[in-house]
């Protein structure tokens, strides 16, 4: 196992523990991020097997999407004050599952990364978080860097801003130049990951100041 993946475990571990070591009666939200992490230490480890198994993993990509996402909708849900739109968001959780399930079974076959699938999800995920950061409750005095919210919107838009157009044109790359793919994988996947999950430990840190416990 490289280094990149020593730290990226030791970083996903590292905010779980941050997570459970809130209070339970912090916040209903962080909940949600802890069963994040879980899914994705677990995924990581699963394709971490596969791989030295030489067996594909592809499944386990398009299952992560349907978990992520509601997850992260629940997060904004329970932290945006902007209750408008509310029910949109409820109604586009099983709407995404499907049309994910949809596009995973006749679109890849779950024998393909998922680049359709992450870019909806996405782009769905991008408008929502552009919304949380700049909708920031600011009635508590704190520098904005203070604010778990700014560091999660930040992780999140950071990483599927900067995965976009891979994702979009994974496929095509692949089927012409594999070498060349995984590479980009390694320069533009691999440090978006860190960013993210480093921001979301970040933001758990500033929910242990004890005006954000209430």
């Amino acid at each position: 196992m490289d280094v990149y993946y020593v730290y990226y475990y030791c970083l996903i571990s590292t905010c779980l523990i941050i997570a459970f070591s809130l209070k339970k009666n912090t916040q209903k939200k962080i909940s949600y991020i802890s069963i994040l992490l879980f899914a994705t230490l677990i995924e990581e480890l699963i394709c971490e097997i596969s791989t030295k198994l030489n067996k594909s993993f592809s499944w386990v990509l398009h299952m992560f999407c349907i978990i992520e996402y509601p997850l992260l909708c629940m997060y904004y849900l329970n932290s945006s004050t902007f209750n408008r739109i509310r029910n949109t968001i409820l109604y586009s959780i099983p709407v995404f599952i499907t049309l994910s399930l949809i596009i995973s079974f006749f679109y890849y076959n779950f024998q393909s990364f998922p680049s359709l699938n992450i870019d909806i999800e996405g782009f769905l995920l991008f408008i929502l978080y552009s919304h949380l950061l700049f909708t920031l409750d600011t009635s508590i005095d704190l520098p904005i860097y203070k604010y778990p919210n700014f560091w999660i919107s930040i992780g999140v838009l950071t990483f599927y801003g900067g995965i976009f157009v891979y994702a979009g044109l994974y496929q095509t790359l692949i089927n012409s130049t594999t070498n060349i793919t995984l590479s980009l994988f390694d320069i533009i996947i691999k440090p978006l990951n860190i960013v993210l999950y480093s921001c979301i430990s970040i933001g758990l840190l500033c929910l242990h100041q004890k005006k954000f416990s209430t």
